[in-house]
């Protein structure tokens, strides 16, 4: 049967998902030394993230970031041989970015002042324990100054220095660990408004957690078995019950274990996730935009990233595997451009450089619109891939409201008084697609009863010809003809028998009003009315798009 077609055209702009769940790019920054890790920080408060990279060599490197996802090199910062982690913070007070810096290689954390211009100056060298492995920065004693702590991975300890507000800290203090800490976190765990820790043990295939007691303290709450060699971890609300959720990467086992929070210092174990060779570290952020937390870890034994988009239940999809630089340790994720999506920076120890994997709306695709008839005011559905970057809608166009939205499900609401809809526009930022969907017009009939009138009511929204039936008893149709062909096949002994066709305006309903045979026997009894479209006067039965169809009592 050749129907009408009634084409819906959709409009996107930035979306993400599409036959695959992320599209990023990866671009190399050359560092002239191997790098293990690098830290997205805004270093010259223009706005912009920037990057500083170790080097094994020679201190570290900043790159500064043009907020488009462009970089250009910075200051030198000629402090330490064997940088390992770098946390930003603000360590005196002047609202400027500073770092830690652990050094593995002398067993110190080094402190650099910024000048909020891109410049740095090294003002303390904090000791402590025996190859300081991860370092990060937090309030742990609620005094209003930034600390810092390094989880030392040979003397199994966590050390803290409290800061003093001007850039200056207090004499250590050391909690013991299990076997080589090698990755660090702070989180408030149990909602309790003081910070805990959770250390992944490298040595001891395990996952410490500790709770903070508000003044710098730290008690060992309990302890949860990992997979082989856990390193890089991090914290995030994974499954969206608004409570810090624990992920860490396995290097031993090829493996992510997932961790969920229950508001307390308990954790429950939800499943792994498969990685490629030897995961390190790893980040949990939105990479899509569709604001449900994902993960993006760094293989380093496979020179890729691994991204595994989260449904916000706790659980993800299968993951996507993407280059990385040759040898990649560290990672870290933070929007560089500005487009709500999080990129990826990995250092990587044998290329000698850093990678920034800019995440980028994928192209959107549509799967389906239903329903496919034009009643009003019901809610229009579009399902596909990447569709949570939709910003506005229209339907032949008239404002349409966004009722809900994810990445595979778009539901609108037409605006009052619109007409069933052919044109459907989303707008988005960078991509488009199309779906062709073979529509009926809405039709409302109603009557006075017998001796009176049926008054019709028919809504397409767009220009076309309409056609319609209507009678008490309809005879079927052989199986060969199209569904309109009915209009044909009504008993010609019917007590009211009307076949009528016409042209439909854009917009407006097509009113028709039919006299009713004034026959008391006839109370009581049952009309069949059908609507459809056509394709030419001539033949008005012949050729048409869905029919719809109602019933009224006389």
């Amino acid at each position: 049967m050749n129907r009408s077609p009634l084409l819906i055209a959709i409009a996107l702009i930035p979306g993400a998902m599409s036959a695959q769940d992320f599209c990023v790019q990866g671009n190399p920054y050359p560092l002239g030394s191997s790098s293990y890790t690098a830290e997205l920080v805004d270093v010259n408060a223009d706005g912009n993230l920037d990057i500083v990279a170790s080097l094994n060599t020679a201190g570290m490197q900043v790159f500064l970031g043009d907020g488009q996802g462009g970089l250009t090199p910075g200051a030198a910062l000629p402090v330490g041989i064997g940088v390992i982690s770098i946390a930003s913070f603000d360590a005196n007070g002047d609202g400027h970015a500073d770092l830690a810096a652990a050094d593995t290689n002398l067993d110190r954390v080094y402190v650099l002042v910024g000048d909020g211009a891109g410049a740095f100056v090294l003002t303390d060298q904090l000791a402590g324990g025996n190859d300081p492995y991860c370092t990060v920065t937090a309030d742990m004693d609620e005094d209003g100054y930034v600390d810092v702590l390094s989880a030392n991975r040979f003397s199994g300890n966590i050390t803290l220095w409290r800061g003093n507000g001007d850039g200056t800290f207090a004499t250590a203090t050391s909690i013991s660990c299990g076997n080589e800490p090698s990755g660090l976190r702070v989180v408030d765990l149990d909602l309790d408004g003081d910070l805990d820790c959770v250390v992944a043990n490298r040595g001891s295939n395990d996952l410490w957690v500790f709770r903070g007691d508000g003044q710098g303290g730290l008690a060992k709450a309990n302890t949860y078995p990992t997979g082989g060699g856990p390193i890089g971890l991090d914290v995030a609300d994974i499954n969206g019950d608004g409570l810090p959720d624990v992920a860490v990467a396995n290097h031993g086992h090829d493996t992510i274990s997932l961790f969920l929070g229950t508001g307390t210092m308990d954790l429950t174990a939800n499943g792994t996730l498969g990685t490629q060779l030897q995961p390190e570290a790893l980040a949990l952020v939105d990479l899509d935009g569709d604001g449900l937390v994902d993960v993006a870890v760094e293989n380093s034994n496979s020179d890729t990233i691994s991204l595994y988009h989260g449904h916000g239940d706790g659980t993800f999809a299968a993951g996507q595997h993407e280059p990385a630089g040759d040898r990649p340790h560290g990672l870290d994720a933070a929007d560089l451009d500005h487009d709500g999506l999080a990129d990826v920076v990995t250092s990587n120890l044998n290329s000698n450089d850093v990678w920034v994997h800019m995440s980028d709306p994928c192209p959107m695709q549509i799967d389906g619109v239903s329903p496919t008839s034009a009643q009003h005011p019901g809610l229009v559905t579009v399902t596909g891939s990447h569709l949570q970057h939709v910003t506005s809608a229209a339907i032949q166009g008239i404002g349409a409201a966004i009722a809900e939205q994810s990445a595979n499900s778009l539901t609108l609401q037409p605006a009052p008084g619109d007409p069933g809809f052919v044109l459907l526009d989303l707008t988005t930022a960078t991509s488009s697609a199309s779906e062709t969907v073979e529509m009926w017009p809405s039709l409302k009939a109603s009557t006075t009863g017998v001796g009176g009138v049926v008054e019709t009511e028919l809504q397409l929204g767009a220009s076309g010809i309409w056609a319609l039936a209507l009678g008490a008893s309809k005879l079927s149709a052989p199986l060969s003809l199209p569904p309109c062909w009915y209009g044909l096949f009504l008993d010609p002994t019917d007590v009211l028998v009307i076949v009528d066709s016409g042209l439909f305006p854009t917009s407006a309903p097509v009113l028709r009003t039919y006299p009713v045979p004034n026959n008391p026997a006839h109370v009581g009894l049952q009309l069949h009315l059908q609507a459809w479209t056509t394709e030419t006067f001539l033949a008005p039965y012949e050729v048409c798009s869905f029919t719809n169809e109602v019933s009224i009592q006389l």
